[in-house]
């Protein structure tokens, strides 16, 4: 993409190459109707907590079912995927074998689906990509992260999804670099997004 081009034009192009590289007939849905953004920040404050402890991990999922209400099902994707994964980091949590085998199939199920709804999301790919980048092959998840890998790096150049906050795109970012296991031409193209943010 021409880097030459001003900022609005480089994003409507990428936006366009985006939808047409998506399967005919596909669907998008907004990822984040009905969620205001108070409720967006806690949703995301809770979940990046979660990760310390099964105490944080039951609080989130508390916080979210009270402040959402109604079955998590019904909720917008993008609570959805937060609660998918919160799942999932029960799973992480809890100290049988058994159960944290349950909780992460349990915590697939509820991701079927999400990303396919809206594949132009940041948010929902990036929660996907750096959960399942994270599981053991036996979860039989590698097949998505190749494409997921390719979205993030189109949608963080184009600087999409504009509910994406600044510095958690940046956060997005940095955790990619260190976490992601980039092939290198891929780790270059994200130190260049991150040097123009």
């Amino acid at each position: 993409m021409n880097r030459g081009l001003p900022e609005g034009v480089r994003q409507i192009l990428y936006a366009v190459l985006a939808m047409a590289a998506l399967p005919a007939g596909a669907q998008t849905q907004d990822p984040y109707a009905g969620l205001s953004d108070s409720q967006l920040d806690g949703i995301r404050s809770a979940f990046y907590q979660a990760a310390d402890s099964m105490e944080a991990t039951m609080g989130a999922i508390r916080s979210m079912e009270a402040e959402l209400g109604g079955p998590a099902g019904s909720w917008p994707l993008v609570a959805r995927a937060y609660r998918a994964s919160l799942e999932g980091l029960i799973g992480k949590h809890h100290p049988s074998l058994m159960e944290k085998f349950r909780r992460v199939n349990a915590s697939l199920d509820a991701w079927r689906g999400l990303v396919e709804a809206a594949p132009l999301s940041l948010e929902l790919r990036f929660l996907r990509y750096s959960y399942f980048l994270q599981l053991p092959g036996i979860f039989g998840v590698g097949s998505y992260l190749e494409p997921d890998r390719k979205a993030l790096l189109e949608l963080l150049e184009a600087k999409a999804d504009a509910r994406v906050p600044p510095g958690q795109r940046r956060d997005m970012i940095e955790w990619l670099l260190k976490e992601g296991k980039l092939p290198a031409r891929d780790r270059q193209r994200l130190e260049r997004v991150l040097a123009d943010s």
